[in-house]
């Protein structure tokens, strides 16, 4: 399976391979979230997914098509060159 990769080269297949989503027992098992209640955890999850949404909009946002035929179109008109062709 060919998956995209990011400009720093990781996939979400790298971190998550089997795509399990986030829940409490996962989250415990990271270093220093052991302390977590049920509750805590949950709202953690909720958080992250949130922030998660939000990044994802804006990396879509900045993701832009190419065109073979754009015409690079200035609204200010400047002289672009110093010399004039003869």
């Amino acid at each position: 399976m060919k998956t995209k990769q990011n400009k720093l080269g990781v996939c979400a297949v790298d971190i998550n391979p089997c795509i399990i989503p986030l829940n409490p027992e996962i989250l415990h098992s990271f270093p220093g979230c052991e302390h977590y209640s049920e509750t805590e955890a949950n709202n953690i999850i909720k958080t992250l997914e949130k922030l998660s949404t939000v990044c994802h909009q804006i990396i879509k946002a900045k993701e832009i098509d190419i065109i073979d035929n754009q015409q690079v179109v200035y609204l200010n008109p400047t002289k672009r060159t110093k010399s004039k062709a003869a």
